[in-house]
């Protein structure tokens, strides 16, 4: 049994792939016909970590390889606590952006992988929208979890 644990609204911008099977989408960002960046939305229940615990070890994972991981944490909604972790090159070029979200009441949490191929002026505000559209959704049971995509 699937669980639908968090929604996520994207624009036209944002085409749908699909990797090894139905349940792996992966949405990529293209922009004057050039892929920009593309990010795998992933859940889980029952979250054993906390916020800040995981963003310190994400932090030292991309510091060993060379690069600057930037951390804003903060409070998405009454129960839902949010962690972007911007990691750039030594020269400031943004080449991911993670971000991690719980829902304390359903214990539901929701992780952005975002890759960027090409830096664009809107990039930010593409990556803050898919952001702020997460909404978080009450599941029965403790099974597996699936998200859903509306588009715009």
């Amino acid at each position: 049994m699937l669980q639908k644990t968090y929604t996520l609204t994207l624009d036209k911008k944002w085409r749908k792939k699909v990797d090894k099977g139905p349940m792996f989408d992966y949405f990529y960002l293209i922009i004057d016909n050039e892929r920009i960046a593309e990010f795998r939305p992933k859940c889980s229940n029952k979250k054993s970590y906390s916020l800040p615990e995981a963003v310190n070890n994400m932090q030292h994972f991309f510091e060993v390889q060379n690069l600057i991981a930037n951390s804003t944490c903060y409070q998405k909604a009454k129960n839902t606590y949010g962690c972007r972790i911007d990691i750039t090159n030594q020269q400031g070029v943004i080449k991911r952006v993670q971000w991690l979200g719980i829902n304390t009441v359903i214990n539901t949490g929701a992780d952005l992988d975002l890759v960027v191929y090409k830096d664009y002026p809107s990039l930010q505000n593409e990556i803050q929208q898919v952001i702020n559209s997460i909404s978080f959704k009450k599941t029965e049971g403790d099974l597996n979890c699936l998200t859903l995509t509306e588009w715009m």
